[in-house]
């Protein structure tokens, strides 16, 4: 699919209709029959038939959304190069109108509002939805494969996880089985089918763990036909996975679901580089998971949690359990590596992408750098050339980024260095703002501190190539040494905490708000809500109107108005401009209106007199000042060609602050209650029409 502004996909057999011309059209059809162009194919693995008979046609609804979704996204072509940017590019509408069994359910606003929103995050698309009515639904049976050999499913089940068979997921399946001696349910997203012997290993090694309770296996396979192209960021992957993983709980009447995946990735914060910036993405960010509880609960019809035991372990984390359960030599037998689709056979590892860098330094800082045998990764590198520039840049900015954390100490100069963390506060740790942001911010120093170690200890490992220059300039450990790449990343000076127990203010972009000594909390400079209010504390007991309120908080840009932009010539005079045209009913006089007209029916004909004679320059001229005027007048009439009706400017201004206001004090409301009904009193605070916050005993607040 080529690069559209928006992008119209039509599932299960729908048709688009001749009218629809914008963007681009999509058929996608789990139906169709192998070959046809629009085909995907969705195959379950080993989900026992008597557990499909027990599905609600709800959930089976659900499989083949997240199968569409997952589809359209590998079908959609990113301009990756420049994920770093997210760039128009990469970013696309992508509408779906899906036929569905329980047509009631999904078209329920609050159900498609939080489908949107957890894949809008998650897939960095635009996603809307349209549900219609399934005419010809397809049995779910028609979906499932069964493993030859495979155990029967136990009576029931402790804990259903997902396992995609890296590094992360093994770990927590090795010790949930292992030390807790739990019987689990572990669901697997097969993208490739080089997948598919590493799987099969690894299902046989868990279930060494625990022959008493050998765990079952479910996996998910999607393959659509050669004709939809191939996106390799995958970054939906994790809802389909999740879909599955729900569908599976509600047969086994289960109320959970589980991810493993070490906290750094799982929030994945700009600090590793490009790919995991740009590729890697969002798979388990503390805001997905809560998405996929909320959409969850709703299909339950009562409460379901998603959640993420790691979100709190670091890389070498994730590899000293290995260590603690004896199971090192399982190590070897996982796969991190992002470079899914250039896999091979006798390596495994690519070597060079961020995944695989982050793996091989977790088993150095881990002392388990022999447990992860240098034959699966197809390049070292650390010894090895890396001549890609991308690569080397990869290197240096991970590890220039590592250094910078070592450098940052307090909670609220990392907020400010990587505000995207604040799009995890509200889901982290009981969703206590600076609690949660103490609890990140420890994440990654220790993750900066093991990468500090990882480097000393491949220091002495490499000693003696080091010593004896063997070592090309381009590898990793020659990048270290010579301090080549990237140049160091400027700290940002902070502002010097203190115990104030009243705060308002606001640094870099982000507010840093404190009530009577509570909890600070911490909200992204996204609406002029909170700059209002920050006015109004800054400057107590001084009464202001909207226009004035409004004028120092977002002080005009010099306004060029219509005389201006036409130009001084002997139209100027035909030229009316309402002296107050914010006050008047309309936006312009009848009279005026006409006259404009006219103006513009004279540069039409100046315009085309330029052409005959061939005055490319006065041409030009002319029409820029058509174009201005057209803008103008688009502006002050109606399609009909009669003057626009406006609000006062006073009223309009007015508004602005109160809905502002109101949308700050929502927000404020959801992370400190006190400070909301503070701000709910009018005696105390007032905004609209007249603007003004009362100073009280005891309340004296730090804005600067």
């Amino acid at each position: 699919m080529k690069n559209h502004d928006e992008n119209h996909i039509f599932c299960g057999g729908l048709i688009a209709p001749k009218k629809l011309r914008a963007g681009t059209i999509l058929h996608l059809n789990l139906h169709g029959k192998q070959g046809d162009d629009d085909h995907v194919t969705l195959r379950i693995e080993n989900f026992h038939l008597p557990l499909g008979r027990t599905l609600s046609p709800r959930f089976i609804d659900l499989l083949e959304i997240a199968a569409y979704v997952y589809a359209a996204d590998q079908a959609t072509v990113r301009q990756y190069q420049d994920t770093d940017r997210f760039g128009i590019d990469w970013r696309q509408k992508l509408h779906f109108r899906i036929p569905v069994r329980d047509v009631v359910f999904w078209q329920n606003v609050a159900v498609k509002s939080v489908l949107a929103e957890v894949l809008n995050f998650l897939g960095d698309h635009f996603f809307t939805f349209e549900f219609t009515k399934a005419t010809k639904p397809v049995p779910f049976q028609e979906y499932l494969t069964f493993e030859k050999g495979a155990e029967k499913p136990l009576s029931s089940y402790d804990e259903i996880a997902m396992f995609s068979g890296g590094l992360d997921s093994l770990a927590g399946a090795v010790e949930a089985l292992r030390h807790h001696h739990r019987r689990m349910v572990f669901v697997t997203h097969l993208p490739t089918t080089k997948n598919n012997r590493l799987i099969a290993n690894l299902r046989s090694e868990l279930r060494a763990l625990s022959p008493g309770a050998p765990p079952l296996h479910i996996a998910i396979e999607v393959n659509k036909s050669r004709e939809l192209g191939k996106e390799p960021t995958q970054r939906v992957r994790s809802f389909l996975f999740a879909c599955l993983g729900a569908t599976t709980a509600h047969a086994f009447g289960m109320e959970g679901l589980t991810f493993f995946e070490n906290g750094v990735i799982s929030l994945n914060l700009p600090l590793c580089g490009q790919v995991v910036g740009g590729r890697a993405t969002r798979t388990t960010h503390p805001r997905v998971l809560a998405g996929f509880s909320r959409l969850f609960t709703l299909a339950f019809d009562h409460q379901f949690e998603v959640t993420n035991p790691y979100l709190n372990k670091t890389k070498a984390g994730v590899v000293r359990v290995f260590r603690e359960q004896n199971a090192t030599a399982l190590i070897a037998k996982s796969v991190s590596c992002a470079h899914t689709w250039e896999r091979r056979s006798d390596a495994t590892h690519c070597g060079e992408c961020s995944q695989c860098l982050d793996r091989r330094l977790a088993m150095l800082s881990a002392d388990a750098f022999d447990d992860d045998p240098e034959a699966i990764y197809r390049t070292n590198i650390f010894t090895d050339p890396l001549p890609k520039k991308t690569d080397r840049i990869l290197v240096s900015t991970y590890l220039e980024r590592a250094r910078m954390m070592r450098t940052i100490s307090t909670a609220e100069e990392f907020m400010i260095h990587y505000s995207e963390v604040l799009d995890a506060l509200p889901y982290v740790d009981g969703a206590n703002p600076d609690r949660a942001l103490r609890v990140l911010f420890d994440l990654y120093k220790r993750h900066a501190v093991e990468i500090d170690h990882a480097i000393r200890a491949m220091f002495v490992r490499f000693f003696d190539d080091i010593r004896d220059h063997r070592l090309p300039g381009d590898c990793l450990v020659r990048i270290v040494t010579d301090s080549s790449g990237t140049a160091p990343i400027p700290i940002i000076a902070t502002p010097v905490q203190n115990d104030a127990a009243y705060v308002f203010k606001n640094f870099k972009g982000i507010w840093d708000i404190r009530f009577r000594g509570g909890e600070r909390f911490y909200l992204k400079n996204r609406d002029s809500g909170c700059r209002y209010l920050h006015h109004l504390l800054a400057n107590p007991d001084v009464s202001l109107s909207a226009l004035e309120l409004e004028r120092r908080v977002n002080p005009p840009p010099p306004e060029e108005d219509e005389i201006t932009i036409l130009g001084t010539n002997h139209h100027e005079s035909e030229l009316i401009v309402a002296e107050d045209i914010h006050s008047a009913l309309e936006a312009i006089s009848p009279d005026g209106l006409s006259r404009m007209n006219d103006t513009r029916a004279d540069l039409v004909l100046e315009l085309e007199e330029a052409r005959l004679r061939n005055d490319e320059k006065d041409a030009v001229a002319i029409d820029g000042k058509i174009q201005a005027l057209d803008k103008y007048l688009r502006s002050v009439s109606t399609k009909a060609g009669t003057a626009r009706l406006v609000k006062d400017r006073t009223t309009k201004t007015e508004d602005t602050i109160r809905a502002a206001i109101n949308r700050a004090l929502k927000t404020i409301k959801s992370e400190d209650p006190r400070l909301h009904v503070h701000f709910s009193n009018k005696d105390i605070l007032r905004f609209g029409v007249d603007n003004i916050y009362r100073s009280t005993d005891g309340v004296e607040w730090e804005t600067s």
